[in-house]
């Protein structure tokens, strides 16, 4: 499945910017910038004569390899030459082989023969498998609405869109929890609709885009948070439970390359979350001495992240509560100080005027009271609300400390990729990995949402997505 998905990002993206005629468009909706490659132009140009092993269908510009098996190469990693069967488009480091490649010492040889489709075309499939939801929810932790269904239609990618071939998922609470808003409501009127937020996967299509340099092509290995600022938009994409997935090019980031798909597939909702939550809070905080940030909770999603958030922007003190049992995760992410939330609280641990930042995404009752006294003036308690859509629960003190700034986080904002991108690189180079304990198939989404449901996953929950036996040539 790996050389699966190396080999179709390395030969879709160069195909894509190298066949075809000026200005033309073939079957699939792809736009090239260059003409048809020696072995797959009309024998006699302005007719339908191909050679034997090719065929031309109707409007297609270019000859097709009929379907067949063979082998194919693309660089090796010691090397960035192509074979001398394939071709090197100007400006691209990737090969695009050529019928009957073979794979001398530059390339690397999958480990299977792959099946070649039309040229111009793309292998998607018009249904797919995925998880959607029939109507909302009665209460939390009902799944009667959920289904997992192998006959949905896979969307087409509209006008500043991209159609993602999904490998990964994640779970998270707000996943659950927004199975029971007035939004899943409005969002299931007309319809099924497939959900999940976080999705890391390949570009296979893209829509019309708004510009003459697009910023992702296909074959670009992606990641995304699909939702918006909040859930009040009734056309909220959601659907990263499926095979295939659309989302706005705009909030859609190049996944890191430190990191597999199932890894990306966990960081994007609660990486930005973390990541929006300090920007509140003041940070990056140049030049302050002695910073101390306390974390509510260590070892779930949002929590793991903010950690490593907390350690890259230069806390030398870092205090978590969690579980004992992840005592050692949490300080190898970066918690100076872990308390035990079974036996204790942060609070009856820490001297008051002590802590510059409390980042509350626990989000329990009366813990803005509790924290004031350990907080310094000019500090800042900022907390995210546990509750979601018609069910928020997140409160502020009403007697806060004189000079402490108190931040309700409102939020997450995955419309634009720059935030993906500031994560990105933290993980390339270095400062972020993902926590990621247990990993299900897509088939399996009930047990994966009993688990989220039952409050105790460490890191997140990962989905990975069924695979399918074709490669994808376009």
């Amino acid at each position: 499945m790996k050389a699966t998905a190396v080999f179709f990002g390395v030969v879709a993206a160069v195909v894509s910017a190298q066949i075809g005629p000026p200005g033309g468009r073939v079957p699939g909706g792809i736009d090239y910038n260059g003409i048809c490659p020696s072995h797959l132009k009309p024998s006699d140009h302005g007719s339908s004569k191909c050679p034997s092993s090719t065929s031309q269908d109707e409007g297609s510009p270019c000859c097709q390899v009929k379907a067949s098996t063979f082998e194919c190469c693309y660089p090796g990693d010691a090397t960035n030459h192509c074979p001398t069967t394939a071709q090197n488009p100007d400006g691209e480091e990737s090969c695009i082989p050529g019928v009957g490649c073979r794979c001398p010492q530059t390339g690397v040889k999958l480990n299977r023969t792959h099946r070649v489709v039309a040229l111009g075309t793309t292998n998607i499939p018009k249904t797919m498998k995925a998880v959607t939801v029939s109507a909302r929810a009665k209460d939390e932790g009902d799944w009667s609405r959920v289904a997992v269904v192998t006959d949905h239609k896979v969307p087409s990618p509209g006008i500043g869109q991209v159609l993602i071939k999904v490998a990964a998922s994640s779970v998270n609470p707000v996943d659950y929890k927004d199975l029971t808003s007035s939004v899943m409501a409005a969002l299931t009127a007309r319809g099924n609709k497939t959900v999940g937020f976080d999705v890391a996967g390949t570009i296979v299509s893209t829509g019309s885009l708004p510009y003459s340099r697009p910023r992702l092509k296909v074959g670009d290995e992606v990641w995304a948070d699909l939702g918006t600022s909040t859930l009040t938009r009734h056309d909220e994409e959601l659907g990263a439970w499926a095979e295939y997935a659309v989302a706005e090019e705009s909030q859609v980031g190049l996944k890191p390359k430190s990191l597999s798909f199932g890894d990306a597939a966990s960081m994007p909702l609660v990486g930005l979350t973390a990541y929006q939550a300090f920007r509140m809070a003041g940070a990056p905080w140049s030049g302050k001495k002695d910073l101390t940030i306390a974390i509510t909770s260590g070892s779930g999603g949002t929590g793991t992240i903010a950690l490593q958030l907390a350690k890259a922007y230069g806390a030398t003190r870092i205090i978590t509560s969690t579980g004992s049992n992840n005592f050692d995760l949490c300080k190898s992410l970066g918690a100076t100080e872990v308390y035990d939330y079974h036996n204790t609280t942060i609070w009856e641990n820490v001297a008051n005027d002590t802590v510059d930042i409390v980042i509350d995404n626990y989000n329990s009752v009366g813990t803005a009271d509790l924290a004031m006294p350990s907080l310094k003036s000019g500090g800042v308690f900022l907390f995210i609300p546990a509750g979601f859509g018609d069910k928020p629960n997140g409160e502020a003190s009403k007697n806060p400390k004189d000079g402490v700034k108190q931040v309700k986080f409102v939020g997450t904002d995955s419309s634009n990729y720059a935030d993906l991108d500031a994560l990105k690189k933290l993980a390339d180079t270095g400062f972020l990995q993902a926590v990621v304990k247990v990993k299900y198939e897509l088939s399996d989404i009930f047990k994966a949402l009993d688990a989220t449901f039952a409050g105790h996953a460490v890191g997140k929950i990962g989905l990975i997505m069924p695979s399918r036996d074709e490669v994808i040539v376009v």
